[in-house]
């Protein structure tokens, strides 16, 4: 007999942490996906991509004074509240960027090639 080790509380802790953290994911990956296409060069996104990973998977060891686990959801509920807090911040200061990049892609990639070309 499988015993559930999570409470109710704790479980749609972890589904909303999951939930924006592909969000968040999603949404940052449009602006490095931009900033590769912009610049022709990995080195600013790889380093991008890094702080913003130490920032969130470090973030229970920076607020909360626990051991960083590296983990992205936390199934205990106060620390729980503290990711969600985080990852809606993170979505916040993504919004803009991610916003422009889609629009620039757009134009700037979006011309039709093949059979379809005008």
């Amino acid at each position: 007999m499988k015993t559930d080790v999570y409470s109710e509380n704790a479980r749609s802790h972890i589904f909303l942490q999951s939930l924006l953290k592909v969000i968040q994911t999603a949404m940052f990956g449009i602006t490095l996906c931009e900033i590769v296409l912009h610049t022709n060069n990995l080195g600013g996104a790889t380093l991008l991509h890094a702080s913003n990973d130490f920032l969130l998977m470090f973030t229970d060891a920076i607020f909360e004074g626990k051991t960083a686990t590296g983990e992205y959801t936390t199934s205990d509920t106060e620390a729980g509240k503290l990711v969600i807090i985080v990852y809606l911040i993170m979505i916040a200061v993504n919004l803009y960027p991610t916003i422009r990049s889609i629009i620039k892609i757009w134009k700037e990639y979006s011309e039709c090639y093949g059979p379809f070309a005008d």
